[in-house]
């Protein structure tokens, strides 16, 4: 029975991945249909953002964890409004390709070359290891408004998901853990996410990935095979919209949700959160495999050495400004953006409400401490992703370390869950 249970698994979640990816191919296609004058004229209204503001500008001067990617928003721009005809409709969708200009190496400066100095463009640039997902979304959105007026439908859509969330929290009696979720909301921080696009793809998984297990928690745990296909789908999402940032937030959010709401014995615990993440990272991993395989089999290219040849870089040695770092330095680096000030006294001011709040409980949270152990294992997902992609965690640190989150999530929580388990 069990082989057999196994093999129906297998079965689903292959036919999962093929309709992933050709839905996800098809959505693609649908908008390279679009227009792109309409785009063009729509972020033209807005381009001084990229001239004034520059390439990375910081929202709070000094603060890294405020800094913008106005390079990479750049660069998604130029692929939605790429205006080539000689290209074939199936062939734009996976190579994704975006106008170059001859010697210029900036996204954010051939934008404004391009479009607002009318610098002649002489070369392609083409991007297909990446499913560039969030393309079916920007697109339709250039052709209604420009990219300030994105910045704040962002603002407003991220600002009313998140309250969502809380509200959701509230109602199955988890207000405790609100505190814990903000948080770590303040380490992904709401603001830079608003105003970059590039940050907004793993948030918004993130995001509604936790409503719908707040608001489904009935109708998941009736099967537990419900929770395997769920993150599976979490996973091929990620894949497919998320342009390399902070990934394993989508996991180690809603992960932790389900460890609060199940509140399972020890054992179940720590098998629920390795089966999840097994099940996440074959839908992640699964579906990047299958944008490669339906580039080779379309366009005839052998993607596989490019994307080889990238591996070995983002995981490779990493010398910063003429300093070799290892993992662990990298690891250390991306934690070093949140030793400032503010970051400390919020978490002082967290560690002495507990002390005092939870003071009448401790010894009773003692007695739990091992169901402690689930919640570490989750805590480590995004240090252990920072040291296996070391050389772009070490490069991109001030966005990378917002997969941090899931840790501080994950952390706060766990203390609140032992008092909590505590008082049974």
């Amino acid at each position: 029975m069990r082989n057999k249970a196994t093999g129906e698994i297998l079965v689903k979640i292959v036919l999962c991945l093929l309709l992933s990816s050709i839905a996800g191919l098809a959505l693609l296609v649908l908008v390279y249909l679009l227009p792109v004058k309409g785009m063009e004229s729509h972020v033209l209204e807005s381009i001084e953002i990229f001239y004034t503001e520059g390439v990375y500008p910081q929202v709070v001067s000094g603060y890294k964890g405020s800094q913008l990617d106005n390079e990479t928003d750049a660069i998604m721009i130029l692929k939605a409004i790429y205006p080539g005809k000689e290209e074939g409709v199936f062939e734009k969708a996976l190579s994704i390709p975006s106008v170059a200009i001859t010697g210029e190496f900036s996204g954010c400066r051939s934008l404004v070359a391009y479009l607002w100095e009318g610098v002649q463009t002489d070369g392609v640039s083409e991007y297909g290891r990446y499913w560039h997902g969030y393309l079916v979304i920007l697109k339709p959105l250039l052709i209604l408004f420009n990219y300030a007026d994105i910045r704040y439908l962002n603002m407003f859509a991220q600002f009313f998901l998140l309250a969502y969330v809380l509200v959701l929290m509230i109602e199955r009696g988890m207000k405790k853990y609100l505190i814990s979720l903000l948080t770590a909301i303040m380490i992904v921080n709401p603001v830079a996410t608003a105003m970059s696009m590039q940050f907004s793809s793993v948030y918004y998984v993130s995001l509604l990935s936790c409503i719908f297990l707040l608001k489904k928690k009935a109708w998941l745990e009736k099967d537990d095979k419900r929770y395997y296909y769920f993150f599976f789908i979490i996973g091929i999402a990620t894949s497919y919209f998320d342009f390399l940032t902070y990934p394993t937030a989508s996991l180690t959010m809603p992960l932790v949700l389900v460890l609060l709401m199940e509140r399972l014995n020890l054992k179940e615990a720590v098998k629920r959160v390795i089966i999840l993440s097994l099940f996440w990272g074959t839908g992640y991993i699964g579906m990047w495999m299958m944008k490669w395989v339906i580039y080779y089999i379309v366009l005839h290219y052998n993607i596989f050495a490019e994307i080889s040849a990238r591996v070995q870089v983002h995981t490779g040695e990493v010398v910063v400004s003429g300093e070799e770092l290892n993992t662990f330095e990298v690891a250390i680096k991306n934690l070093k953006v949140f030793a400032r000030s503010p970051y400390l006294m919020l978490g002082t001011a967290i560690v002495v409400y507990f002390l005092v709040k939870e003071r009448k409980n401790i010894k009773k949270a003692c007695k739990n401490v091992l169901y402690l152990i689930p919640f570490f294992m989750i805590a480590v997902i995004p240090i252990i992703w920072l040291m296996l992609t070391k050389n772009h965690a070490g490069w991109l640190y001030w966005y990378t370390s917002r997969g941090l989150m899931g840790m501080v999530f994950s952390l706060i929580s766990s203390v609140i869950y032992i008092t909590e388990y505590g008082k049974e």
